[in-house]
């Protein structure tokens, strides 16, 4: 972790606010604003950081309160009319297809954390989010505890990642790739 190159190197003394609140903010967004590798080590390292002026307020409304209207009506475009729940798998999806990056100007950037949106129901376990593109349809899967959709995405869309944040893509139509997801489910949902 660059805190500990930090330390080993002894540049602490040319730590200053601006360089602590971008270590913060890294910690912060790494971790899932602490919700995911979490240890005893990394909150001593995070009180050495906030020892140093940061301030903690201000990184956490930049990181969390600075979205853009578009991202917001996008988000709630893909609530309302992108979301389906498929209960038997505990596992939810969010798609979007190339209209809704026509109609929405969707930059790089702008579907950023749609895909977590899901994982706040409390009986979704595997969250998909699919995008298709000019050429290739992507899918981000996300998941909680156990759950593995690494795998998932090694086997049917050539990609990869880790136990509960991994991605893919093929040079498929959506409705195929959501279709592929439907069967990964079927075989994955109990890992």
């Amino acid at each position: 972790m660059v805190w500990d190159i930090v330390l080993q190197f002894g540049w602490e003394k040319y730590l200053n606010t601006q360089i602590a609140n971008c270590l913060l903010t890294g910690i912060i967004t790494d971790t899932g604003n602490f919700a995911y590798s979490v240890s005893p080590n990394l909150l001593n390292k995070v009180a050495e950081i906030l020892k140093l002026d940061v301030n903690y307020e201000f990184v956490q409304n930049a990181i969390h309160n600075t979205m853009p209207e578009k991202q917001l009506r996008l988000l709630g475009h893909c609530l309302i009319n992108r979301m389906e729940i498929f209960p038997q798998f505990q596992a939810g999806l969010i798609y979007l297809d190339k209209e809704d990056y026509k109609n929405f100007e969707i930059k790089r950037g702008d579907t950023e954390g749609i895909v977590n949106y899901l994982l706040k129901l409390k009986n979704i376990k595997i969250a998909a989010f699919i995008t298709e593109q000019p050429t290739i349809t992507k899918i981000s899967l996300r998941s909680k505890g156990d759950v593995n959709v690494e795998v998932i995405c090694k086997e049917y869309f050539k990609g990869g990642g880790h136990k509960n944040a991994s991605g893919g893509a093929l040079y498929l139509p959506l409705h195929i790739v959501v279709k592929i997801l439907k069967e990964a489910l079927t075989k994955y949902h109990n890992i």
